[in-house]
């Protein structure tokens, strides 16, 4: 069944209608790739299902429960996680108090995640845990903002174009965490336009354009249609 779903939403800023009638789904273990040029709703539906944008119709379902009037802080607590494409780290607070403000009481289990379960994911992180997190590279602050989104124990992560702005081996570098976390159970929506990440990473995608889905495929299905790459995203295969 799906774990986190997106149904027949609208979603507006204003009267202006930014997304129409759209529906996805993504499930345990399994990467969603949300495709499309910048302001056709990508970020828009990620912001709706964690609860920061209202919808004008439609609804958000996880585990099959309608959570569409939920505060954002009750999808939190739920299982859903946001890591947005400016990060919005705490500039003056230490790596560790960044760390610390989002923390969520752990599972009996052994499977929550704590300071120690952070610095064996991000080794670059450990030694930065006293410094202001203002003062870090832009590739620092975006595994802070993953670091930080995961000690709320997420079931879901949404992720809003991680690679911006990143060099290539950093990009590579987020690659693998995230397909560690993969590896871990945790289901993901990727907001992204780095093709070369999504093909590594993704099951499935859905392209947008102007709002509304135009397909859904494969990763092996839209590798080999080119023409669907440069139209949806302008760019070659």
């Amino acid at each position: 069944m799906p774990h986190l779903a997106l149904e027949h939403a609208t979603i507006a800023y204003g009267r202006q209608p930014a997304v129409q009638d759209v529906s996805f789904h993504v499930a345990s273990g399994e990467i969603l790739g949300l495709f499309g040029r910048n302001g056709v709703g990508k970020t828009t539906c990620l912001r709706a299902l964690i609860g920061q944008l209202p919808l004008q119709q439609g609804r958000v379902c996880y585990d099959m429960q309608d959570i569409s009037t939920l505060a954002v802080h009750r999808r939190a607590l739920l299982g859903l996680g946001y890591v947005p494409e400016d990060r919005r780290v705490f500039g003056r607070l230490s790596v560790r108090d960044n760390l610390n403000v989002a923390a969520k009481q752990n599972p009996n289990d052994g499977t929550g995640w704590d300071l120690a379960r952070i610095a064996a994911l991000f080794p670059e992180l450990d030694s930065l845990m006293h410094r202001p997190a203002g003062l870090l590279s832009g590739g620092q602050q975006q595994m802070l903002a993953i670091a930080r989104t995961l000690m709320g124990n997420p079931q879901v992560l949404l992720l809003d174009e991680p690679s911006e702005g990143l060099a290539p081996q950093l990009v590579q570098r987020i690659q693998r965490t995230l397909q560690d976390l993969k590896a871990g159970g945790i289901a993901m929506i990727l907001a992204e336009q780095n093709l070369k990440m999504c093909f590594a990473l993704c099951d499935r995608v859905v392209l947008l354009e102007k709002g509304r889905v135009i397909g859904q495929y494969t990763v092996d299905e839209l590798r080999e249609d080119p023409a669907l790459i440069m139209r949806t995203l302008g760019i070659g295969a």
